[in-house]
């Protein structure tokens, strides 16, 4: 289902394109680490395979999209320091450079901190389980 008709009653005006959509949401049970404990064992995953089964998620969604930049015949850019231009500016510049045709403009990758998991065994309980990783 589309976000315009899923939304349709909180939408007060349409543009009639996207320059950019940013999709935030919250990751429900998976959002802490006794909630992701009980997503793995719920499917009888092992806690230390956590590594196993997300690497591949993880490579499969960058091959992705370095495959949408060779098909686009773009480069994708590593942004090393957050506020360091402004993504706008650079943008426009492409834009300008190569015309305002449909298409991939561009791919900014940027490495996000935020908190993840490690597993864990604890040895006086006996309980194996993630905990944050910070």
């Amino acid at each position: 289902m589309l976000l315009t008709e899923r939304y349709k009653a909180d939408i007060t005006g349409v543009i009639g394109c996207y320059d950019r959509i940013v999709i935030r949401g919250t990751p429900g049970n998976l959002g802490y680490a006794d909630g992701m404990t009980a997503f793995f064992y719920s499917r009888q995953y092992k806690i230390f395979d956590f590594h196993k089964i997300f690497t591949p998620i993880t490579t499969k969604i960058k091959s992705n999209i370095e495959a949408l930049a060779n098909e686009s015949n773009i480069e994708i850019e590593y942004v090393r320091k957050v506020g360091a231009f402004r993504k706008d500016d650079k943008i426009n510049k492409i834009l300008e450079e190569r015309g305002n045709q449909v298409g991939l403009v561009h791919i900014f990758s940027q490495l996000e901190l935020l908190n993840t998991y490690d597993p864990w065994h604890n040895k006086e309980t006996g309980r194996t389980h993630l905990k944050w990783l910070r």
